[in-house]
Order: structure tokens, then C-alpha cells, then sequence
């Protein structure tokens, strides 16, 4: 009844607001009036429709059903989107991957032990889930900060070694301060950068890489990999067309670090790790830097070094020495205890080498004799 009511009294409010207007035009509308203007029909018409809606407003019905919607609503969603805890598996339940240390590298500070570790799939061949692998690298992490003291520290997971695109691919990573400091000590974060792949690659990825890393050196053009070429190799050895073949890489997603926190340590499988990371001392960069300069002058005025420098894989000696050298300037990191022209010597060395490959004697003299200097030191 309540809404019928409101009903009527709505359509007068509408009808009376009409007449407002049509009552400027003429004031015979306001038949209400004895003394009839435009202003008074108007104003007379306009409150009669104020008080239609007054009316309205008091018996129009509540929304009883408000309430009991939004409950059906919050129910459904329940329903639909259960909580994020009940889609994480338990973290006991969940089985981590064997992995294999890699390598550690010492990247400590003054007042503060911090650290890089590459580990790989013990195998590679192995199936696992993003959980799984965000798991493990968490697991590592703590075991790692555990063995070796360290404060701060990353993990980087790869199916197999080695960092360039036919070799390992990355899988997760994140990075881990149990004394909540992070890299500086103050830095207020215990995990960070947590990562992870949706899956591992399969059988037929595995073999296109390994056959790219196998074949690449046969497949040099000036300096650089004729791909097309190479992709067309490696397609017939399998047996698929050459756009078929390519060096898969992930990009991870970011992950939660919250459900995984109650993982245990878990350490490497194969070979216990050294019980110390190996960190270069002066002297040994020394006798690194040495030997690289002793074995570049040995091939340094062949034919084959001039035409390709470091490119046309095994044919030019360059290749394989640069590699080496590229080794060692990667370990040239801000915390090293070694002079700092030292440091800069793996650098220097492959300018010396492209100066001597181009010619260019009183350039690689001067390249010399900064490296002499910084082995003197």
C-alpha cells in the first residue's frame, strides 16, 4: 500500500512541476489563485510539487533486502574466492627440489657479512611447481645464511650452470636477511625479490639449448652468430621447422614470501660445500692477471686472433681467453680487498688485446704499462 501511495504522490510532484513551468507561459494554470500572475502560479505550482515529494519521501519503502544482498554477495564470494592461505599448499606437505651449490660468492662489507649463491636442478629433467621452486629458494637461503654467517644474502636458482642464454635459465630467485637488516643493515626487510618461474622447460627446450651451445661456434659470421643458420642446423637435428627452435627465457613472477616462511633449511645434494666461499686475495689476482697477459702474448700477432679477435669460437685463441678473463673481471666486485687498479686490470687486458689485434702498438703500449703498474702495486 505504502508504495502505491508513494506512487501517486509522485506522479503529482512531476505533473505540478509541469504546470511550474507552463504557468511562466500563462497563469490560467493556477486556477487555485484569485489574484493569477506568471510569478504566483509558478511559486503556487513549484511548492505544491515540494510537498508531493515530502509525501513520497514518507511512505516510499525502506530496502529491507540491503542487508541480506550483501550477506548473499559475501557469501558467494566466499564461496567463489576462498582464501589465498587455503589455495597455498602446507608448506610441510610440500616437497622442495634437489639442487646442486653452483658456485658462492663473497660480497661482504666492512661491518657486515652478505653473500651471492647460484645453485642448479640436481635434475634438470625434474618437474616441479612455482610453490615448489619459491620453496626451495627460501629453503637454500636459510641454509645458506645458516653454514656461512652471512646477513644478507641472494639465491639464484637455474636449471643448469652458467649464465648466458643457451645455458642456464633461470628459474626463482630471492634474496634473504635473517637479522632483518638487509644489504645495508638498516634496511628493515627479511625477504625480498622472491621469484619465481610458472614452470621448468621441457625435453624439447632442453635439446634446442643444448644444441645451440653445442653448434654455435660453428655458425660465426664477422664476429657475431649467423642465428638463421644455426636455427636451421639445429631444426634438422630435430626434426621440426627452424621457427620451432628458439632459447626459451622466464619471466618470473614476484611471489608472496608469507606462505613459505615455515620452510626448513635445506642444503645441496652431491659434494658437501667448502666450509668457507672463496674469496680472491691480491696476490692470486695477481698471478691471474699474469698469465692472461703471458698466454695473450702468445697468440697476439697469429693471423686468426687479428681477423676475429674474441668471435669465431674455437678457431680464434682470443675466444676461450677472453672468456677466462671475463671470469675474473666478474669477480672484481666494490668489496674486494684489492688495490683499485688492480681491479681494473681484467678490463684493461681486453683493451690490450683489441689494441693489438687492430695494430695499434703505441695504444698497447701505454695499456701495458698501466697494467705493469697494477701488478706492482
Amino acid at each position: 500500500m505504502a508504495e502505491v501511495v508513494a506512487y501517486i504522490f509522485l506522479v503529482c510532484a512531476v505533473v505540478s512541476l509541469l504546470l511550474a513551468l507552463v504557468s511562466l507561459i500563462t497563469p490560467r494554470t493556477a486556477f487555485f489563485l484569485r489574484k493569477r500572475t506568471r510569478l504566483r502560479a509558478m511559486l503556487g505550482w513549484f511548492g505544491i510539487s515540494c510537498v508531493c515529494f515530502i509525501i513520497m519521501a514518507a511512505f516510499a519503502p525502506k530496502n529491507q533486502h540491503t542487508t541480506a544482498e550483501n550477506q548473499q554477495k559475501n557469501s558467494v564470494t566466499s564461496e567463489k574466492s576462498p582464501s589465498t592461505a587455503e589455495h597455498q599448499p602446507k608448506v610441510e606437505k610440500l616437497q622442495l627440489v634437489s639442487y646442486r651449490q653452483a658456485e658462492i660468492e663473497d660480497t661482504s662489507i666492512a661491518n657486515r657479512k652478505r653473500g651471492q649463491v647460484r645453485i642448479v636442478l640436481a635434475d634438470p629433467a625434474s618437474a616441479f611447481t612455482a610453490e615448489q621452486l619459491t620453496a626451495t629458494c627460501m629453503a637454500a637461503a636459510k641454509f645458506y645464511a645458516r653454514e656461512y654467517g652471512f646477513r644478507a644474502l641472494s639465491v639464484f636458482f637455474s636449471d643448469i650452470p652458467g649464465d648466458k642464454p643457451w645455458e642456464g635459465t633461470r628459474l626463482a630467485q630471492c634474496s634473504y636477511s635473517p637479522d632483518k637488516g638487509g644489504w645495508s643493515g638498516s634496511q628493515g626487510w627479511t625477504w625480498e625479490q622472491v621469484m619465481a618461474a610458472p614452470r621448468g622447460l621441457t625435453a624439447q627446450e632442453r635439446e634446442m639449448k643444448k644444441l645451440w651451445g653445442q653448434l654455435r661456434s660453428k655458425f660465426q659470421k664477422d664476429g657475431a652468430t649467423d642465428e638463421t643458420a644455426l636455427k636451421s642446423a639445429i631444426a634438422k637435428k630435430m626434426n621440426i621447422k627452424p621457427d620451432q627452435v628458439t632459447l626459451l627465457w622466464f619471466m618470473l613472477d614476484k611471489t608472496s614470501a608469507g606462505p613459505f616462511e615455515g620452510v626448513a633449511p635445506q642444503g645441496p645434494v652431491g659434494p658437501k660445500a667448502a666450509a668457507t666461499p672463496t674469496v680472491l686475495t691480491a696476490d692470486e689476482v695477481r698471478a691471474q692477471v699474469r698469465e692472461l697477459l703471458a698466454e695473450l702474448d702468445g697468440f697476439k700477432d697469429s693471423g686468426e686472433f687479428r681477423q676475429c679477435v674474441y668471435g669465431c669460437g674455437k678457431r680464434s685463441p682470443g675466444n676461450a681467453w677472453n672468456a677466462k678473463r671475463k671470469a675474473l673481471q666478474d669477480k672484481m666486485t666494490p668489496q674486494l680487498d684489492v688495490p683499485l687498479l688492480l681491479k681494473a686490470a681484467p678490463g684493461e687486458l681486453w683493451s690490450l688485446g683489441m689494441a693489438y689485434a687492430k695494430g695499434k702498438n703505441e695504444e698497447a703500449r701505454e695499456i701495458r704499462a698501466d697494467i705493469e703498474k697494477a701488478l706492482a702495486q
